[in-house]
């Protein structure tokens, strides 16, 4: 089951926002809205509709009571649209075979830093063999981390 944190950090990563941009955009701390994200604490029912527009989602999906982030169409919703967070291959991700796509879903639940640099590089704009090459770069020097200091929990 997906948190309200879990969302959260999965909507601000997919319109490419940090905890400060969403802080400012709220008018709160940082540190406020990490606590979120870590489901430390949660918003007040406000805020909650603050950040569904802010996502361009429903209260509904942040809480958890729907698992579609895709607004009604009755509340402004594109039916022909997908939302980014359904979105689990992006287009450069879906060049690459299935056991690296699975990688990369996998690493990017976790955050892994070399994923936030795929989005700085322009991954579309690579061919194939060379977003090939950056991923298998990536196994293995996951690979070598995990000799090195065992695998993270």
């Amino acid at each position: 089951m997906s948190t309200l944190g879990k969302r959260l950090r999965r909507l601000r990563r997919w319109k490419e926002m940090t905890q400060n941009d969403v802080g400012r955009a709220l008018g709160i701390s940082r540190d406020t809205y990490a606590n979120w994200e870590t489901d430390r604490t949660s918003p007040d029912p406000d805020t909650l509709l603050q950040l569904a527009r802010l996502f361009n989602t429903s209260v509904d999906y942040l809480v958890g009571r729907v698992d579609d982030p895709n607004l009604p169409e009755s509340l402004g919703g594109d039916s022909n649209r997908e939302h980014p967070a359904n979105n689990s291959l992006p287009a450069w991700l879906k060049k690459l075979p299935p056991e690296m796509q699975e990688f990369v879903k996998e690493e990017s639940q976790h955050g892994w830093p070399y994923l936030r640099l795929a989005r700085g590089l322009k991954m579309q704009d690579l061919t194939k063999e060379e977003l090939e090459a950056i991923v298998e770069t990536w196994m293995d020097a996951k690979k070598r981390h995990e000799r090195e200091f065992g695998k993270r929990s």
